[in-house]
């Protein structure tokens, strides 16, 4: 299944991770993460959710089961950085 839905492109895409069944599936593009949780189908900005960064997401980690996410974010001479965790699939950080 492909990482691009048809119709959809991204720009600088950064990092991913996929869950161990392919069912969820995270991917950065600079400043916003997008989440799919039905194989890639259909994407989800989570951005607005997270509350963050001014800095590029430049780490994504997933469990097997897609329960726990955590992402890293970091700009050199930028304040705002730092690592979120969400233990829900990403419905909450």
């Amino acid at each position: 299944m492909p990482l691009y839905p048809i119709g959809y492109s991204a720009q600088n895409d950064r990092k991913c991770a996929i869950s161990g069944t392919g069912q969820y599936q995270l991917f950065s593009t600079d400043y916003v993460l997008h989440l799919s949780s039905d194989f890639g189908v259909t994407w989800s900005n989570m951005s607005p959710q997270l509350n963050q960064p001014y800095s590029p997401i430049n780490g994504i980690e997933r469990s097997a089961s897609g329960q726990y996410i955590a992402i890293s974010y970091f700009a050199e001479g930028v304040d705002d950085n730092g690592i979120m965790w969400s233990s829900d699939y990403g419905q909450t950080w």
